[in-house]
């Protein structure tokens, strides 16, 4: 309850539209466990990852579908993907042109 009243969440309805933003981005997560051939639930650590790539270094879908295609069957894939998309941002990669 507490997290909730810290991210401003005190009414049903900023409830509801909480719960569907998390439900829309963990369906965001699993499709890339799935592409990665990760057969396992969503965790927190799964969502760190793709926030940080998406909100914090601002990557978008197509670069992050082409780091994902790139760790496919390597070990511990999204690490993997998270050095790649991370020399990425160092490098001041941005798009894939």
């Amino acid at each position: 309850m507490q997290k909730l009243y810290k991210l401003g969440i005190v009414t049903v309805d900023a409830f509801n539209q909480y719960l569907g933003d998390l439900t829309a981005w963990d369906g965001k997560v699993r499709d890339l466990l799935e592409k990665l051939g990760i057969k396992r639930y969503v965790n927190e650590f799964d969502r760190e990852f793709y926030r940080t790539w998406t909100e914090t270094w601002g990557f978008n879908e197509q670069v992050i579908d082409f780091a994902t295609s790139l760790s496919v069957g390597k070990s511990n894939a999204m690490q993997y993907m998270n050095k790649i998309l991370s020399s990425w941002k160092t490098n001041g990669v941005t798009t894939l042109e």
